[in-house]
């Protein structure tokens, strides 16, 4: 068995010194995709790479549009060169929680050829400290297809909800005799860190909105608040402290996460907001960041938050 990272990241200097360090306590070589980052992405590659040699294959793309299944099935195509027969598939802004670790390679050494693994993702909500557990069903009951064997015919193909959605490919298609084994725990599966610094979630939905509005003539101002304004519902929220375990082999590297760093998407908002005028985007809930009117706080404001 040959585990082999297919891991993407653009501008994630804030959280790449943490993430990128712990996946390799799962993977045998992880490829990294550099997606036309500005920030300090690359050097932050370089230096984990120098402290596992031969490990880590940087990859660079240029072209600033995310062709999501088209760059997933490029990288798959490269973890197939070096040898892989097994995929741990996470973003940038993931971690396993620390007390699966222990699990993942002896479940994956189970699997039969195009068989996954599924397991929770948990949201760290507001902090690095802190779990959001509550009834949200986006951000609360949502699972991860991480791992997988592979089979020939497992590809990566654009979303067809749509006529055509080159986003939110996540998983792949896999054959038909596929079995999916699900890791149901409330206590381990994946960290989740993009809504840790609340400013940079605004700004991802914000932005998420604004790209699909440019990129799919087809979709309407109403069916994507429809779809992203649930990332920032707060509705009835409940945090709890993150559980220890989770923290304990990864605990050296949290020095590297920058929750107050600025995110690229709110200059992106801005430059489409510039680009393709007001008038392109009306109708659409993007709480004043195209407009450089700072973040505006959606749902509870933090001292309302309940916890447990």
């Amino acid at each position: 068995m040959k585990v082999i990272g297919l891991m993407t990241a653009r501008n994630e200097d804030w959280i790449l010194g943490l993430t990128l360090r712990g996946v390799m306590l799962i993977v045998d070589e992880i490829i990294v995709l550099d997606h036309a980052s500005t920030d300090d992405t690359a050097r932050i590659i370089r230096e984990v790479a120098r402290e596992h040699p031969g490990r880590i294959h940087y990859q660079r793309r240029e072209d600033p549009v995310w062709r999501e299944a088209t760059i997933r099935q490029s990288l798959l195509e490269d973890g197939r060169k070096l040898g892989g027969t097994h995929f741990w598939v996470i973003d940038a802004d993931e971690l396993a929680t620390g007390n699966v670790l222990p699990q993942i390679r002896p479940s994956l050494s189970t699997l039969e050829p195009g068989d996954f693994i599924t397991i929770p993702w948990f949201p760290i909500w507001r902090s690095l400290d802190r779990c959001r557990r509550d009834r949200n069903v986006y951000w609360c009951a949502n699972r991860t297809a991480y791992g997988f064997r592979d089979h020939p015919e497992i590809r990566y193909e654009a979303r067809k909800n749509r006529p055509v959605c080159d986003m939110h490919t996540r998983a792949p298609v896999s054959p038909g005799q596929k079995r999916e084994y699900w890791l149901n725990d409330v206590d381990r599966g994946a960290m989740h860190f993009v809504a840790a610094g609340w400013s940079r979630l605004v700004a991802k939905t914000a932005w998420y909105k604004m790209i699909e509005t440019v990129r799919f003539a087809d979709v309407s101002a109403e069916r994507l608040n429809a779809i992203y304004d649930r990332d920032l519902d707060e509705t009835d929220l409940i945090t709890v402290p993150v559980e220890p375990a989770w923290w304990a082999p990864y605990l050296r590297w949290r020095e590297h996460v920058q929750l107050d760093r600025p995110s690229w998407y709110e200059g992106d908002c801005q430059r489409m907001w510039r680009e393709y005028g007001p008038e392109k985007f009306a109708g659409l809930n993007l709480w004043g960041v195209p407009e450089q009117q700072g973040i505006v706080l959606a749902g509870a404001s933090p001292d309302r938050l309940r916890e447990v």
